[in-house]
């Protein structure tokens, strides 16, 4: 049995998925790009979650968003099923697209955590030797150009009138940036995508691939580098340790009194409560649930850290010089 899931409204969260065997399921091109495009939008949509950046590589996929009222499980569901289903039609293929492994579901904590992986995703085709600049990479994505721009995606041909004849959504930076003026912020991350990219290619050791040997490779060839057999699927990511240690602690004892609660629960005493975050108890059976604490430390926090103000002082001042 998994884990009982916590979710609390307003988590910033990394959430990824790996195709099976690592195959190049999803390589670039124009039918991928469309088609996670539109699965993307429609899932976003219809579970509510707001996106800030996105990347699909050819075998696995990043997407950073906010989950406004804790529905990313619902969101993933809806999105990798989604978008099997209709790659598989694409590919002629029944086999399972997604690895049997768990989907990656990680909380930001702090603003300093948001900002790394921002960047962490945005490079991934950059860091995998595929392209130069993460803006040449044709499979979809989100990048901090992107924000502020709506983004419309057309229904593919072989998806059923059920489905919405477009979807259009407009990803937005995180909140902890949204009070500043948008230009400035799409140019602060993006020079930081730039030092990252400058950084990658100061240890480069082979030739970059480029787009079109990308574009070009079979959806059934295999990575050449080996994977690790043993990966880890981390719940949180924080700079301030302390922090991260007692969201961890924080998140064993909900664990702890989940099952308790839950044995309670089957043994017929239905008014028991179950610990504040619990998800597929309160879904599928109606328990009832303990109120949020304001200062749990698994909650997102907005607050900038001292090392970041100082990042973006020394930022606003280079560009002051500049001009």
């Amino acid at each position: 049995m998994t884990a009982p899931k916590f979710r609390a409204p307003n988590q910033i969260v990394e959430v990824t998925r790996r195709t099976s065997h690592r195959q190049m399921l999803l390589r670039p091109g124009e039918d991928t790009r469309e088609l996670i495009g539109y699965m993307f939008g429609k899932a976003l949509l219809d579970t509510g979650q707001e996106p800030i950046v996105f990347c699909a590589m050819s075998n696995h996929h990043h997407s950073i968003q906010l989950d406004p009222a804790g529905r990313r499980s619902a969101f993933m569901q809806l999105f990798n099923s989604n978008l099997a289903r209709k790659r598989n039609l694409q590919l002629g293929r029944r086999e399972n697209l997604w690895s049997s492994s768990q989907p990656g579901d990680m909380v930001l904590l702090d603003v300093e955590s948001v900002v790394r992986k921002i960047v962490y995703v945005a490079v991934q085709a950059v860091k995998a030797n595929c392209v130069e600049h993460a803006g040449e990479w044709t499979g979809f994505q989100i990048l901090p150009r992107d924000w502020g721009k709506p983004m419309r995606f057309k229904r593919p041909e072989f998806c059923g009138p059920e489905m919405p004849e477009f979807v259009e959504f407009t990803p937005m930076p995180p909140p902890s940036f949204r009070h500043l003026p948008l230009p400035d912020v799409i140019a602060f991350f993006e020079d930081l995508i730039a030092k990252e990219e400058k950084r990658i290619a100061s240890k480069r050791t082979s030739p970059v691939l480029g787009i079109e040997y990308c574009e070009a490779i079979s959806p059934f060839s295999f990575p050449a580098t080996d994977s690790e057999m043993r990966v880890l699927n981390p719940k949180f990511s924080c700079s301030d340790k302390v922090r991260l240690f007692r969201a961890l602690n924080r998140q064993r004892r909900f664990t702890q009194r989940h099952r308790f609660a839950r044995t309670r629960f089957r043994d017929g005493e239905k008014d028991v409560v179950f610990p504040a975050g619990t998800l597929q108890m309160r879904c599928q059976s109606g328990a009832r649930c303990a109120p949020y604490c304001e200062d749990d430390p698994r909650h997102s926090s907005n607050e900038w850290s001292p090392n970041l103000h100082e990042l973006w002082d020394a930022w606003q001042q280079n560009q002051r010089s500049v001009a």
